[in-house]
């Protein structure tokens, strides 16, 4: 109930023989404001109702009543629960750290096979727009790929053919397997190639992905 504004705990005016009186809910301890027995508060009464809440002893009452209330709700955490709170996030770290490596392991993996599909795809692009030969290399010891441009179609890089960056594969990541006849891989001026095979990475959890080139149309795709 609310009296002239006042947030007030259950409490009832009553009236006792004869007189209006404060009633407020108590604690067998003497505490104000939770569940218990009923109790009348000494205090002035009055006859009239109106003249008892006009009055200023039930508003002194219910503010000390309210303070003993915020007080008990007021504190902080205790040593032993912030220990508690500590302990339990360390436990959730530990627990996550072996699963953050594996995916960490896994985007990696998924990382570097798609960059191999995109160069791969950049190798091809290159035939087709240029019309001329691309030739795509790489080394499974020592997990680098690269391209170049072969305008005079002798399968070497020359003076004046455009080669691109040699790219290493991250650690964890190697070139496990191929199987084309060799590590050159030429595209020709309409992006097809002689032969079909696929070029397989692995991380150091075994997972394994393909990158597949189609003979002939020169596709690339990703198992």
């Amino acid at each position: 109930k609310t009296l002239e504004g006042w947030l007030i705990f259950p409490i009832h005016v009553v009236r006792c023989n004869g007189l209006w009186a404060l009633k407020l809910q108590s604690y067998s301890d003497g505490s104000v404001g939770r569940t218990g027995g009923w109790k009348i508060e000494s205090g002035p009464a009055h006859r009239d109702k109106a003249h008892f809440l006009r009055d200023g002893w039930w508003k002194t009452k219910l503010d000390g009543v309210i303070m003993n209330k915020i007080r008990r709700n007021d504190r902080g955490f205790t040593l032993t629960e912030l220990m508690i709170a500590i302990s339990i996030i360390g436990l959730i770290a530990v627990l996550s750290i072996p699963n953050y490596s594996r995916f960490m392991m896994g985007w990696r993996l998924n990382g570097e096979t798609q960059h191999l599909a995109t160069t791969l795809r950049t190798a091809r692009s290159t035939a087709v727009m240029k019309n001329v030969d691309v030739v795509f290399t790489f080394d499974p010891d020592a997990n680098t790929y690269s391209w170049f441009e072969d305008t005079n179609k002798n399968g070497n890089c020359d003076n004046g053919e455009y080669e691109s960056t040699e790219y290493e594969l991250c650690e964890n990541v190697e070139i496990t397997a191929h199987t084309l006849s060799t590590n050159i891989l030429t595209f020709g001026s309409k992006g097809n190639t002689r032969e079909s095979g696929s070029i397989t990475l692995r991380n150091t959890l075994n997972n394994v992905k393909s990158v597949r080139i189609f003979g002939g149309t020169g596709n690339v795709t990703v198992d």
